[in-house]
């Protein structure tokens, strides 16, 4: 059974979260697990670099030519806590997560919960039919999204 979850998704968050955004994107102990997938998209890709605006921060690319967003995922219950960070490129007809990290606490449900938020959103663009993820070559239709997370 899936939960409802209260979260924000957002292209900023506070400066005041830098610290808190380093331990989760670039000190998350999952990521020996994905090394070579992570580097292997550092390459095409470029570096993720915090970039700060206003007191707010956001991750960028170094690549320019990309067409580039970055999400924070927060809990919205928990004082608007850091719980993920989605960034993700827009293709000709379809979106692919290039770099995605979570707080190691959440589950699967969570996740699973999480991604068919992102796909809604990205049914709003116009004509994205498909959600690529960079680390494990997975490509979902937009229309299978929920059926492929069960």
């Amino acid at each position: 059974m899936l939960l409802e979850y209260d979260y924000i998704f957002s292209p900023y968050i506070s400066e005041t979260a830098r610290e808190e955004l380093q331990e989760l994107f670039f000190f998350n102990s999952n990521q020996s697990r994905y090394q070579t997938k992570i580097l292997n998209a550092i390459e095409i890709y470029g570096k993720p670099i915090i970039i700060s605006e206003n007191e707010l921060i956001t991750i960028r690319l170094s690549t320019q030519n990309i067409n580039q967003q970055t999400l924070f995922i927060l809990d919205k219950e928990k004082e608007s806590k850091l719980i993920g960070v989605l960034i993700y490129v827009k293709e000709l007809t379809n979106i692919k997560v290039v770099h995605l990290s979570f707080c190691e606490q959440n589950n699967f449900s969570k996740f699973c919960f999480i991604i068919k938020k992102f796909s809604q959103m990205l049914k709003n663009i116009k004509n994205i039919k498909f959600l690529k993820f960079q680390y494990n070559s997975i490509i979902i239709t937009l229309e299978d999204i929920n059926e492929f997370l069960k």
